[in-house]
């Protein structure tokens, strides 16, 4: 179907086709991929808050209902019935497993979490332990991006190419909050599983079920979310024929902002310097006062208007798992702030509700987290849903290198020769 549209420029009316592409669920989208090369224009939609860039069957968000569903699932479904490993297939796969096929995935995935290669872990011990720890987890992957003969990554099955890397992350993320804190190299256990290997390597001992059930759903929440900054860089790595540590590179640098993945540890941070119940009154006016550096971190959501449903999710774990925690306090201030700003109209009227970052900070801190690392979590979850986006490419090999096009606001062409030496524009 196509659809009409009229450009006017200098009082030239110019008509142009567009045809229609109609998703599964969603808005349709106009198809303007011939506006350049038979119109002489581009669109201008900053951030790409407009643009449909990539078909996929990966995920799906409906930010006015607050639906969040991975190959069709909702992620309350996902949270309740499943687990990480089972989630981990669906993304991969495309589908819930049977059975054997469940069975034969987790042994294929804790087969790997073993194979590390040395210099990977001698370059983690000669990192600062000052240092980042996702600057230093973006180091080690880039460094496995070269490693991918010895991971035994190249090979004709691209789901299979997926596994080692999925595999080897919690090792790795465990054994940098270890090394920030001064521990030496845990290696993993051979009788764990995917989620207990990586809280036995960061603590040393394997964990209470409590425990387990909570990072298993915190990873099984932050494991994939559409076409967010970091996916999108994973993709238009991927465009160019990059390797997957490469492409997981861009994801990994792309998370680490403040922003994104960063979010978690400035929500947490904030809740620290907040302090107290009574010290929110002062803190909201502060965020609500523009020239006031102060921002309140954990509200509002790009594609989110109404509600986050990951906060919902996070928000009824911090209660059941807190009953009994030092952390309590901590979640008694979050509630009471949450509380605070969304009978406040400025919020409200901003559409300013808790997202996902707001509650998963307290849940990681009390797993014996710091929030330094948080973004490292961030990672070790989202990983999956990267690959993914890696996967879906793959089944595509010609699809075109990811250029867009810039709206240029610097200097006409120059002759250099004839400027003068003290020429300034």
């Amino acid at each position: 179907m196509k659809n009409t549209y009229t450009i006017i420029k200098s009082k030239q009316t110019i008509t142009v086709n567009f045809d229609t592409k109609k998703p599964r669920l969603g808005y349709d989208s106009l198809d303007m991929s011939t506006l350049r090369t038979q119109h002489k224009y581009n669109s201008w939609d900053p951030g790409l808050k407009n643009t449909a860039v990539f078909e996929s069957k990966i995920c799906y968000i409906d930010g006015d209902k607050g639906l969040l569903t991975y190959r069709g699932y909702r992620i309350e479904d996902l949270v309740e019935h499943s687990n990480f490993m089972e989630t981990t297939y669906i993304l991969l796969h495309g589908h819930k497993p049977k059975t054997n096929e469940l069975t034969d995935f987790t042994t294929k995935i804790n087969l790997h979490q073993h194979r590390i290669p040395n210099d990977i872990i001698t370059l983690l011990a000669h990192q600062s332990k000052q240092s980042d720890p996702t600057g230093i987890l973006l180091s080690l992957m880039g460094a496995i991006a070269s490693h991918m003969d010895t991971l035994n990554l190249k090979q004709t099955n691209p789901i299979s190419s997926c596994l080692p890397i999925i595999s080897i992350m919690p090792t790795l993320v465990a054994n940098i909050i270890r090394h920030i804190q001064g521990k030496s190299w845990q290696s993993p256990h051979a009788d764990l599983s995917f989620i207990d290997n990586f809280l036995y390597c960061l603590n040393g001992k394997k964990p209470s079920e409590d425990e387990t059930f909570i990072m298993d759903k915190l990873c099984i929440v932050q494991a994939e979310h559409e076409l967010n900054a970091s996916t999108h860089n994973v993709r238009a790595t991927t465009s160019t024929g990059a390797n997957l540590g490469a492409a997981l590179c861009a994801g990994i640098a792309s998370l680490w902002g403040p922003a994104h993945g960063g979010a978690n540890q400035a929500c947490y941070d904030m809740l620290l310097k907040i302090g107290s119940i009574d010290q929110i009154p002062k803190y909201i006016a502060k965020a609500k006062n523009k020239k006031d550096p102060f921002r309140l971190m954990g509200f509002g959501h790009r594609i989110y208007r109404n509600t986050d449903p990951r906060a919902k999710i996070f928000q009824k774990m911090n209660l059941n798992f807190l009953k009994h925690k030092h952390d309590h306090d901590l979640f008694s201030l979050a509630i009471a702030l949450k509380d605070t700003a969304l009978s406040d109209p400025y919020f409200v009227d901003r559409k300013l509700y808790p997202n996902t970052d707001f509650f998963s900070g307290i849940l990681f801190h009390t797993l014996g987290i710091p929030s330094s690392a948080f973004p490292t979590l961030f990672v070790m979850a989202r990983t999956v849903g990267w690959c993914a986006h890696w996967l879906e490419m793959q089944e595509n090999p010609n699809y075109p290198i990811i250029r867009p096009q810039q709206f240029y606001t610097g200097s006409k062409t120059q002759n250099f020769h004839t400027q003068t030496k003290d020429y300034k524009e």
